[in-house]
């Protein structure tokens, strides 16, 4: 769809004005768990990546990170952050983990790929403000009007609006899934603390209700495991860098998840969700989209900032709403 070409073109173009002359990069963040819209992302950063010849000298989840293992591996042209929707303190671990680099790493540029921007607590949004504010090249690409306002008011550093990352993805990755219904919806329903009031009781026949996050084991996961632990425990980076390899493996991994995302919607043709990579890869395999809002308006602020991009997507005030929509 013209649509989707537009938005993988504002994505690239973002991208690539911010990274400049970047010919190697460190990449903090891949997805190590199962949530099938954060792989999409991470694939849309490796096509985006990729398109300019970019080589990635380092790459980690923020299980096996460690600030020792990338200053080994460099020197790095810049610091790449994986996009998102962790930017602020309902996810802590992701924050913390980018702010203590950000407070460790002034040496070199910094640029954070789409996130949607949430903070709870006001020190602590106060406490993110000053660590960026101490460093002196730090780009902040947000996804909604928004996480803009917020990154505007609240953040000294170049901040740039663009779609999701996974709107990057090389449309090959996702032209090989079709729908095959054989139920009439699917309902993505989010199953963690995003998640709204849900009511199941009250959930019609001929509905599959479900979530992509869960106990799936990815094709090639060992591999991956096996040479993270190496790099992770005898720090061979200097020596022996095997991070060409682990983006490798890491591709088979994230593709392998995004698959089990694609067949899981593509049972039906209409799909009801409240997780924003529902609506954004369904709408990528063609499929009719009755979104409603997470716990703090992500969905609406992404949807109310490119819906002239989503044709496909009809967003409704609630749970039910969204139901009946789908079966009327």
């Amino acid at each position: 769809m013209d649509a989707f070409r537009e938005m993988r073109r504002q994505v690239q173009a973002t991208v690539d004005e911010a990274l400049g002359g970047t010919s190697r990069c460190a990449w903090v963040d891949f997805p190590d768990y199962t949530n099938v819209g954060d792989s999409a992302i991470w694939l849309g950063g490796l096509d985006c990546l990729r398109r300019r010849r970019i080589s990635i000298s380092y790459m980690a989840d923020i299980h096996n990170y460690s600030h020792a293992s990338l200053r080994k591996s460099g020197p790095h042209d810049c610091i790449v952050f994986q996009g998102g929707g962790n930017f602020g303190d309902l996810w802590q671990d992701f924050q913390l983990t980018r702010q203590s680099i950000i407070g460790q790493f002034a040496e070199y540029p910094i640029v954070q790929f789409p996130q949607s921007i949430y903070f709870r607590s006001i020190d602590n949004l106060e406490k993110a403000s000053t660590i960026i504010g101490g460093h002196p090249s730090f780009v902040l690409i947000v996804r909604d009007y928004k996480s803009l306002e917020t990154a505007k008011d609240s953040f000294d550093c170049d901040v740039r609006l663009c779609p999701d990352m996974a709107f990057a993805m090389s449309p090959k990755r996702i032209d090989r899934f079709s729908a095959s219904p054989s139920v009439e919806v699917v309902y993505l329903s989010r199953s963690d603390k995003e998640s709204c009031e849900k009511h199941p009781s009250k959930y019609p026949d001929g509905m599959v209700v479900a979530d992509w996050v869960g106990k799936y084991k990815a094709r090639f996961h060992r591999c991956y495991k096996m040479i993270n632990g190496i790099e992770s425990r005898r720090e061979l980076s200097g020596r022996f860098p095997l991070y060409w390899l682990l983006s490798r493996v890491a591709e088979v991994v994230a593709m392998d998840r995004l698959g089990m995302g694609c067949r899981l919607l593509c049972q039906a043709e209409k799909v009801v969700t409240d997780r924003l990579h529902g609506m954004i890869i369904s709408s990528l395999l063609g499929l009719k989209v009755f979104a409603f809002d997470n716990s703090y308006g992500k969905l609406s602020a992404y949807y109310e900032t490119w819906r002239k991009w989503l044709p496909s997507v009809v967003f409704c005030r609630n749970e039910g709403e969204a139901i009946d929509a789908a079966f009327s």
